[in-house]
This record gives C-alpha cells, structure tokens and sequence, in this order.
C-alpha cells in the first residue's frame, strides 16, 4: 500500500488485539516484535559485522513465539550492491524463511514493490501479498468525527461538518506524497494546533475551526505564498 493508507497502524491494531487477548488462541501467546537496524548498525565497524549480529538475532528469534515485524522491506534491498552490504540481509532473512523457523509481516509501497521486491521471485514465494488500499472519503469521515468528538471534551475545540469535508478535500487534492487516511489526519492534526496557538494568544473569540484555519495550514504544508495569516501568529510559531 501507498502512504499513509494505514499499514503500520493495521499492525498496531493486530498488536493490541493480542494482548487483549481479541484473537484465536493459536495467536494469544504471540508478540510482535521490529528489528531496529539502526542500532545493530551501532559498533559495526566491519564488513560482515552487521550481517553476523543480523543472524544471531534471527537466530534467537526462532526460540520465541512472535512475528518478526520489518517495515519498509525493501530498505534491506540494494539492487546490484556488494557482497557484504544491505543485499546479504535479504539472503539471511531467506535461509530462516525457507526453513518455516519464522513468521514475517513486512510492509512495502507500490514503487518499491515493482522495483525490488517483485523481482525477486524467491522472496516472493514466501509470502502472501496484502494490498491496504486508500481509505475512501466516508471511512476518513469517521475517523476525524471520533478525532473532534476528542478533541471537544478535551479542549471545547468545535469542528463542523463542513470543516471535516474541506480538511478531507484538501487533503486528497494537494497533499500528494501521502494517501487517505494519513493525509486528512496530518491536515486536522495541524489545524488544530493552529487554532490551540490563536486561542492562547487570545485571539479568538470562539473556539471553533473555521475554513480559513484549513486553508492556511494547506498553504503552509505546501510552500505556497503567505496567507492572510496575522502577524502576531507568525511570530509565535518561530
């Protein structure tokens, strides 16, 4: 799935769900585990380094009863690279895959997928394809009407109906690097903290969004000209 459809919150959920024990048995004594490679990187001075604290840790991890988690799997992929560098990593991940001494859930994006991952036919026998599409405009639409139910009890912050359509609108239009929901998320996320500023400064009379909030935020995400936008917040927001 592209960004921001929802990959890496669908495995939170499935986490939450096992410790709340909401799954079959077979899955309740299972954790989900994610390998950090930044800090395995830590100390590797060598060539090789890397690799070998990669395949003790895999090695380890045939003992417990988790789900390795890898996002961004063709991160672990470098087309052409040297013996020696992130492309070992995939024939490491390959010899625990072709035992069945592991479970793997990893995440990629469309580009990636064709790129890299696709071409790889022996990776791909290992694994069952999931697509995470876009959420469609009336599944975003519950999300931020639970986000302003929130975000009303918590601060009195209003948010019409007009205001979740413009901030869904805006964000399916101009917002390209990221996918629904995501996208509409980081737009009222932003615009919120927009009006909290206005409403510290004293200058709203009403806490309630109003469409110009949205307008400034998408005109400050995408670079565009300055907007109408007080000078006193400005200043605040440096």
């Amino acid at each position: 799935g592209e960004s921001g459809t929802g990959k890496t919150t669908l495995i939170n959920m499935l986490a939450t769900r096992i410790l709340n024990r909401e799954v079959p048995d077979k899955m309740r004594d299972l954790r989900l585990q994610e390998i950090n490679f930044v800090s395995l990187l830590t100390g590797s001075k060598y060539r090789g380094q890397f690799e070998e604290k990669v395949l003790k840790l895999l090695t380890d991890f045939k003992s417990q009863k988790s789900i390795l988690v890898l996002e961004d799997i063709h991160l672990m992929i470098a087309t052409g690279a040297p013996r020696g560098t992130s492309m070992d990593l995939i024939n490491i991940l390959k010899q625990f895959l072709r035992e069945n001494s592991i479970q793997v859930i990893a995440t990629t994006n469309y580009e990636e997928f064709k790129n890299t991952i696709e071409k790889d036919n022996t990776l791909m026998s290992f694994f069952q394809r999931v697509t995470v599409n876009e959420m469609p405009v009336d599944e975003t639409k519950k999300i931020l009407r639970n986000m302003c139910e929130d975000l009303f009890s918590q601060e009195k912050i209003i948010i019409s109906e007009e205001i979740i359509d413009q901030i869904i609108e805006s964000a399916r239009r101009d917002i390209r690097e990221k996918k629904s929901p995501d996208s509409a998320v980081m737009v009222f996320e932003r615009t919120v903290a927009k009006v909290k500023c206005k409403i510290h400064l004293g200058e709203l009379n009403k806490f309630e969004v109003e469409p110009t909030d949205v307008a400034e935020v998408v005109s400050d995400m995408l670079n565009l000209p300055e907007s109408n936008m007080p000078l006193s917040i400005k200043e605040r927001l440096q």
